[in-house]
């Protein structure tokens, strides 16, 4: 028998323990799981791509680019929602090139992204409330953004042109209050991928949005005024500081949502530990995969499948081992996720030891959405009180997992050769024990 998850509720934080959990968090999650471990596809012979302001913007790879201004390019027409979103961050995105040229208002910004040690990302209504200079800098940047741009808000939200001409008008709010992707909420945030150790406004910033824009999985913002493209190796490797703007934590929503965590209930049908022949070199396999049609949260052609295991004790914060699956992420095209394609071929996963299954010792391990450019997103571990217990990891949207769970390893795989199988209404894994 499958093991079917029929009722999935994500953990998140409620709008009044946000803050003081991210604090924790920040503090606690003693390891986190490196970037995506995307292939770097850089192309030495490729030619420049002009854009229609003379400047130019170099893809990573050989893919060619659907058009050549940042605003085009972070278009997304078919996800409507996330085109809303990408606007929100464009307003952002522009304001914070208008407030940087400002020493005090950039190390103000950038000393408060060094303290986010945990990459969560820092929320720029929160700052602002801290600053009356930079609060109105903002404001006054993003009225301005929303006044040039023929974008959303423009045009949909009733009696914006009034409100964008009114100086006293706080556009910061209003768009972070349209900050949301059903059921979770949404602050803008600012964050680094790699971060600096101090501010030094003599460097040359780069400013950019969190949306791929093309299938190098590049990502376009601004660099002085010219408009670029970054790579996930440049911004691994850069001296120069980057900026990423985009959604920060999702707080989830809902009539029975009460505070503090939401309850998260898994319910089993059963446990196939039928044996079957050991794969000999490794100690544990994923045999069988699908995304399911409707569940493709990259914009590129391809998804890239990622996915961790926390061992742990539940008696103790410490001793938790976080680890990746495998060396190289999961990546499917887009029309085999349309067609809900199954993969049968044999891939290696998280490395588990016999003693681990001797010892009682317990798992927490699911799947995600990689997007190396994301800031990080918590799961909590429904297995565990410990914060370390838990896993932050990088997805542009908070319900980009396709499963989770935790429990005895054992009990999952009770022998060498038996399966566990997870089969939702996002994905079906097949996981293989051979120790």
């Amino acid at each position: 028998m499958n093991v079917h998850i029929k009722k999935l509720h994500l953990i998140w934080l409620s709008h009044t323990t946000a803050p003081i959990l991210l604090v924790f968090i920040a503090g606690y999650i003693l390891m986190t799981l490196n970037a995506c471990k995307k292939e770097n596809l850089m192309n030495t012979t490729q030619a420049e791509s002009a854009s229609t302001d003379g400047t130019t913007m170099i893809p990573s790879c050989s893919d060619p680019l659907s058009a050549f201004t940042v605003l085009d390019l972070i278009r997304t027409p078919d996800e409507p929602v996330n085109d809303r979103i990408n606007m929100i961050l464009y307003h952002y995105a522009q304001a914070l090139r208008v407030l940087t040229q400002s020493p005090t208002h950039r190390c103000y910004l950038e000393s408060a992204m060094m303290a986010d040690t945990g990459g969560v990302g820092i929320s720029l209504y929160s700052i602002a409330q801290e600053n009356s200079s930079f609060a109105q800098a903002l404001n006054m940047a993003l009225r301005q953004s929303m006044a040039t741009y023929e974008i959303y808000p423009r045009g949909v939200e009733e009696g914006i042109e009034s409100s964008i001409s009114d100086p006293n008008w706080d556009a910061n709010t209003f768009l972070r209050s349209k900050m949301i992707y059903p059921p979770y909420k949404y602050e803008p945030v600012a964050y680094y991928v790699k971060r600096p150790t101090e501010c030094e406004p003599t460097r040359q910033l780069t400013i950019v949005i969190a949306q791929d824009v093309n299938d190098c999985d590049d990502v376009a913002g601004w660099r002085g005024a010219n408009e670029v493209l970054v790579s996930e190796n440049e911004a691994n490797s850069s001296s120069d500081p980057i900026i990423f703007v985009g959604p920060g934590l999702g707080v989830y929503q809902s009539t029975s949502f009460t505070g503090g965590v939401n309850e998260v209930v898994l319910t089993e049908d059963g446990i196939d530990k039928s044996s079957s022949s050991a794969v000999k070199d490794r100690s544990d396999l994923i045999d069988l995969y699908q995304i399911k049609a409707g569940y493709r949260y990259e914009s590129s052609k391809k998804s890239e499948i990622d996915g961790w295991v926390i061992r742990f004790t539940p008696s103790t914060s410490f001793g938790s081992d976080l680890r990746p699956w495998a060396s190289n992420t999961i990546k499917i095209h887009k029309d085999d996720i349309n067609a809900s394609r199954v993969f049968t071929n044999t891939l290696p996963a998280f490395a588990l030891a016999a003693t681990d299954y001797s010892s009682g010792r317990s798992v927490f391990f699911g799947t995600w959405e990689c997007d190396w450019w994301a800031s990080k997103k918590v799961v909590v571990n429904p297995c565990s009180v410990w914060i370390p217990h838990s896993v932050s990891i990088r997805m542009k949207y908070s319900h980009e997992w396709y499963f989770f769970t935790c429990g005895v390893a054992s009990t999952f795989w009770p022998s060498t050769g038996s399966v566990w199988e997870i089969d939702n209404e996002k994905c079906r894994f097949r996981l293989r024990r051979t120790l």
